[in-house]
Order: C-alpha cells, then sequence, then structure tokens
C-alpha cells in the first residue's frame, strides 16, 4: 500500500469517527430524560382544552450507500392530561411494510411520582399481505402519566425517505427531523402545511485525492435539521379535500444520483413530464394494456356491434360507456393506475380496479374512432398533485380523457347511476396529467353542475292541511344521488324519509318517475302529497314556513374560524318555486321580504324573492354555488352568505282571517 493511499485511510477513518460524534451531538439520547416541570404538568397552557399533548417528537433519518438502506430512529414523548386520552393513546401500533424492518423497541410509562412501568410484551398481527403491524400497549395510566416508546425501523426503498408529520390530533410541544443524507444522493423536500419549519443544514467536508483514475472523492455528509414548536392540534372540518393537504409534514423524493468520477454526469431518478409519460405508455401495466389489441381483443369484440349502430361521436362514447359500468362491477374504493392482470382476464371476473375499469373504456373509444387518452390523477383523500415534479407515485387513479371539440370530457367508468359528464367525486381534485406522448400535459379537471329544481303548487286550507303536488328535476350529481337512493328501496318510503324530520305526517297519494334508468337525461319525479297540520293555526292566524323543504336549511359552516380553505367538489344551482293558494276567508299578515346576497369574486349568489296577488302566494328561491374553493380568510364571508339563507329559510308567512 503507497504512502497517499495509507494517508488517505486514516484520514477517511478520521472523518468517519468526526461523523459519529457530529450525529451524537444534533441527535443526543433523550431517552427518559423527563424534567420534574412535565412530570408536575395539569394542562397545557396554550391550548388548556387538550386532553393530551405531544411534549417531544424526535426523528433521525439515515440513508446509506453501501448497505442501500434508510434507518429511521423516533423517540415519541406524550404527557396524558386527561382520562380521555386514555383509550387513544394508551395503545399503539408501529406499520411496518413488507420491506422494512424493526429493529429495535422499547416503551414505558412513567407516572407523576416519578415510577417506572416498563412495556415488556409486543405483539405482531398482519393488516395485510403488504402490512405487519406491532402493537403494545401502556401500563398503570392514571392522568398526568406520560408514555414514551422509541423504536429503529430500516427500509430497503431509498427512492422515497420515510415522511414526517410535525402535526398531530392533540397539540404538539416540539417536533424535529435530523436527517442525514451521503453525498452522492440529491433529494427534493416537498413539505406541506401553512406554517414554515426551522431549517439549518450542517455538513462535515472532507477531499480525498485518489491515485487510480484520478478520482475525486468528495465526501460531504449533509445533516439537514427541521424543527418546529408549539403546533396548534389537527381540528378535522368539512368541506376539504384530505387533512393531509394541510397537516404540516415533511416528505423526500430521490432527484438524482451523484457520481464520484470527475466529468461524469449524474443519473436522473425524476426525469421530465415527457420522459415519464413516455415510461407510463410503455409500462405493460399500463400504457401496453392500451396499446396491445391482444389485452383487449375480446371486449371489443362485443362492444363493435354497438359502435355501428351508434350515429355520432357522443352516442358511441355513451355506448361503449354504458356498456363497460354494466357489465363489470368496480372493486369498490380500489383506486389504481394500474391493471392488475390483462384487460381481458379482469373482464371475464366482471370485477375491476378504477385502472382497468378506465382503460378497457380508453382501449374501446380509440378503436371506435374516438382519440381517448389515459389521464392520471391523485384523488381528494390522496392529496393534492405536485405539478413541480414528475413523481410517479402521486398518482392513484386513471380516467379517461377525451377532447370533444372545444370540450374536454372526463370519463370514469364504473356506475350505472353516473352519467358519462360526471366523474367519480373523489376524481374532482384540481387537474390530471394526459399521456399524450406528443403533448403531455396537465389538464385542469372540470366539475360539472349539480343542480336540482323543486316546483310545488298546493292550496292551504284553514286548518293547517297542506295538499298538492311537488315536480323535481335532478341533474349531475344531484340526478345520481337520487338514483342510488332508489336502489332496493320503495319508492314510497324513500319520499317519507326525507320529509320525516319536518313533517313526520307526511302522505304520498302517488308518486311518478321519469328518467331512472336514462342517466344522461334529468331524474324526473312527481310526487302528489298531503301534510296534515303543515301550518299552525292560532285563533285567526296562520303561519306556515313556505320553504317547505331545501337543501340549505342549515349553515353546514357553524365554527366562528375556520383553519383551512373550503373546498367543494362541484358547482351547486338550487330552484325553489311555491305556488301557494291560501284559504278562502284570510289575508297576507306578513310576507317575507326579498333578498339578494353574493359570495366574493361573484363566486356565487343567494337570491329570495316572494309576492302575493289575489289569492296566491309565490315563492322563488335560487342558491348558486360558481366558485368552489375559498381561502381561510375568506370564510367569515362564506359563512356569512350560508347564514342568511339559513336565516330566510326559516322565516314565516302569516295570514289573518279577514273582518266581515
Amino acid at each position: 500500500m503507497t504512502k497517499p493511499m495509507k494517508i488517505n485511510i486514516i484520514l477517511l477513518l478520521l472523518n468517519i469517527n468526526c461523523l459519529i460524534a457530529q450525529e451524537a451531538r444534533l441527535y443526543p439520547t433523550l431517552w427518559d430524560s423527563v424534567s420534574l416541570i412535565d412530570l408536575s404538568m395539569n394542562r397545557y397552557n396554550p391550548d388548556t382544552s387538550a386532553e393530551a399533548v405531544v411534549l417531544l417528537d424526535n426523528g433521525l433519518l439515515k440513508i446509506s450507500t453501501i448497505d442501500q438502506k434508510c434507518i429511521l430512529s423516533v423517540l415519541h414523548r406524550v404527557k396524558l392530561l386527561k382520562k380521555s386520552s386514555f383509550e387513544s393513546y394508551g395503545n399503539h401500533t408501529i406499520p411496518i411494510r413488507k420491506y422494512e424492518k424493526l429493529i429495535s423497541i422499547r416503551a414505558h410509562t412513567i407516572n407523576p411520582d416519578g415510577s417506572r412501568t416498563n412495556i415488556s410484551e409486543f405483539f405482531d398481527e398482519k393488516l395485510n399481505e403488504f402490512v405487519n403491524i406491532k402493537k403494545f400497549a401502556f401500563p398503570k395510566l392514571q392522568e398526568g402519566s406520560i408514555i414514551e416508546y422509541e423504536y429503529v425501523i430500516e427500509s430497503e426503498n431509498l427512492l422515497e425517505l420515510y415522511p414526517w408529520y410535525f402535526q398531530e390530533v392533540i397539540p404538539v410541544r416540539h417536533s424535529q427531523l435530523l436527517v442525514k443524507i451521503p453525498p452522492e444522493l440529491d433529494y427534493i423536500f416537498l413539505q406541506k402545511g401553512e406554517r414554515k419549519l426551522k431549517q439549518d443544514i450542517v455538513c462535515f467536508n472532507s477531499i480525498l485525492q485518489g491515485e487510480l483514475k484520478k478520482v475525486l472523492y468528495t465526501y460531504i455528509d449533509s445533516f439537514y435539521r427541521f424543527q418546529i414548536d408549539t403546533v396548534e392540534a389537527i381540528k378535522p372540518e368539512g368541506y376539504i379535500t384530505t387533512m393531509n393537504d394541510y397537516i404540516i409534514s415533511l416528505k423526500f423524493q430521490l432527484n438524482q444520483i451523484r457520481s464520484f468520477y470527475e466529468n461524469e454526469k449524474p443519473k436522473k431518478i425524476l426525469s421530465d413530464w415527457k420522459s415519464l409519460a413516455k415510461d407510463f405508455l410503455e409500462d405493460k401495466s399500463l400504457g401496453l394494456q392500451i396499446s396491445k389489441k391482444s389485452k383487449y381483443n375480446d371486449i371489443w369484440n362485443l362492444v363493435k356491434p354497438l359502435m355501428e349502430k351508434a350515429n355520432s361521436p357522443d352516442e358511441k362514447m355513451r355506448k361503449c360507456y354504458e356498456f363497460i359500468s354494466k357489465t363489470v362491477d368496480w372493486i369498490e374504493d380500489d383506486f389504481s393506475i394500474y391493471a392488475n392482470e390483462t384487460l381481458e382476464s379482469a373482464f371475464k371476473k366482471k370485477r375491476a380496479n378504477s385502472g382497468e375499469l378506465n382503460m378497457m373504456l380508453i382501449a374501446c373509444l380509440n378503436e371506435a374512432g374516438i382519440k381517448a387518452f389515459p389521464m392520471l390523477i391523485s384523488t381528494r383523500s390522496h392529496g393534492q398533485p405536485y405539478k413541480e415534479y414528475p413523481i410517479r407515485k402521486q398518482f392513484n387513479h386513471l380516467l379517461c380523457y377525451v377532447e370533444n371539440g372545444n370540450e374536454p370530457l372526463f370519463l370514469d367508468a364504473g356506475n350505472l347511476n353516473r352519467p358519462i359528464t360526471c366523474p367519480r367525486i373523489p376524481s374532482l381534485n384540481g387537474a390530471g396529467f394526459v399521456l399524450d406522448l406528443d403533448n403531455p400535459r396537465w389538464v385542469n379537471i372540470v366539475a360539472p353542475l349539480s343542480s336540482q329544481t323543486v316546483l310545488i303548487n298546493c292550496n292551504l286550507s284553514a286548518d293547517g292541511i297542506l295538499t298538492g303536488k311537488i315536480s323535481e328535476s335532478h341533474l349531475g350529481y344531484s340526478g345520481i344521488e337520487e338514483r342510488a337512493n332508489l336502489k332496493g328501496d320503495d319508492k314510497n318510503d324513500i319520499i317519507k324519509r326525507a320529509w320525516a324530520s319536518i313533517f313526520p305526517d307526511f302522505k304520498t297519494n302517488s308518486v311518478e318517475i321519469l328518467n331512472k334508468d336514462s342517466m344522461h337525461l334529468p331524474f324526473k319525479r312527481n310526487i302528489s302529497f298531503t301534510i296534515p297540520d303543515a301550518a299552525n293555526v292560532s285563533n285567526d292566524l296562520i303561519y306556515l314556513k313556505p320553504t317547505l323543504k331545501t337543501e340549505f336549511e342549515i349553515n353546514p359552516f357553524k365554527q366562528a374560524k375556520r383553519n383551512y380553505p373550503i373546498d367543494m367538489p362541484y358547482p351547486i344551482r338550487d330552484n325553489f318555486v311555491l305556488n301557494l293558494k291560501i284559504p278562502i276567508g284570510f289575508d297576507v299578515e306578513t310576507l317575507p321580504k326579498g333578498i339578494k346576497v353574493n359570495l366574493p369574486n361573484n363566486g356565487g349568489s343567494f337570491i329570495y324573492s316572494c309576492s302575493f296577488n289575489e289569492n296566491m302566494i309565490q315563492l322563488n328561491v335560487r342558491v348558486e354555488i360558481k366558485q368552489f374553493h375559498y381561502t381561510k380568510e375568506e370564510y367569515v364571508q362564506v359563512k356569512n352568505f350560508y347564514d342568511m339563507i339559513a336565516s330566510k329559510q326559516a322565516e314565516q308567512i302569516v295570514l289573518k282571517k279577514k273582518i266581515r
């Protein structure tokens, strides 16, 4: 061994020892280092209502390219302030995936008097074929106990490292993640949540010059430290995509692998959108399922006769869509961008995941001369997509994308109640990536309108009985819901249940349903009804709430303050018209006043008008929501808008008996 090589080895060993010391300084051992102040704490001052608080959540994430491992060390410490927290936090599970290994684990309970009880039993349970869980329970819990656990887990997946969540359903006093990345790996850090993390970088460097091949060894281990203090608890709110879009978190995606050799370019892991589209279209479980006719030929042979009878591209699309949706059942909640088997195999089983269903549709439409493309999306519960980075695993569902003239269509087969223009509601998540080899692109998903129109013509008797006819028309998602409600139920029972909370004695005299099985047409229903005691009769006065039943009687936005944006899935139009013939011998004493209210940026409107002519009262109520995403700063205006709707719909008409 030559003298320069010996020097290099000595320097390398010194560097390694220094790195170990650096790691110990940045990530000290904190196990069982509980202060007397924390032991005696009986409430958490930043949130006095909290049943528990995370005192400390420490993580060390290390990547080793020598043995191709990612190692995560976790120390988690929670103070239990109230008995109500025992059930949620007294038991814990750690998921372990197929490519992971639990190296070590320990846990104990620390009671306010300082006594410790170690956990000696940890149980293994198989969750599914991909995930096992390690279960354990903390003993001898009491108000004021501190529970603490520490574990080390390793993974063989260096593409996507373990994510870190700085926020929980209880407050977090301090959370810190230290990430140690070797010099040859370059990761992209993907942060979510509104609060910024404190971040600092500590690098330990050494440059070693070798004799052979004039290789330049640059040994730089970078320590990235992310931390945050006093994080408020996650409080789920309605009308949102998924809380995961707003939880303060950090994820990692490998971008490129650097070379130690001079003048050698890094190996790109994240390529570009065009290359990603090409990869997907050449994937045997995605693109080749659509481009190779042998994968779907039997399906097309059944669809082809239907296409020959169709007179237009629209009719071809509808017939193909309805055939796939009718013939093959969706394996509910099985979203995927890949085919688990060939399309023909799934077709023969009459069961398919979401990707397989829409691949069948794409293949058949292309055979029929209609250019259709796979569109990759992330569903609402899966989270908003990253348009900045071509990350494969951000997608979990596949749509059939067709440009019908200037109008884009987002076809999503799998439910006969859904017309061709209405994707699944989980699919309505902003935008999708179109796998068009010549022009791969992001396209905004335009959500179709959900419309409901209710016309009531009725007569009110002097003793408060209301009789008349209701004519309903439901289009889009409103029609889907109404058709779904009919399945397996008596149509009269459905209507009675719908009205029971308002008028328990609501009676249907007859019900007529139109377009029940024609999902591309509005769902229509005509009801002849009688409502005893619909109005409150008191001496010479009759009180009646004229908005008998609408979808906006209760404001869904009740809290004074909102922490997250509002995200409704689709636009809404609700029309309610009442023509009410008042009883002979009565006159109008009080009539609700008309009003018009608009949402910010002309995002919606509420129009309420009520008039009286001779013996007839006419009420018109129209609610339209065109914009369905609002920032948390706009929340108060949205809340006030819904408050006004609920308030007006609670107003009554007052009739008074005429004096002879």
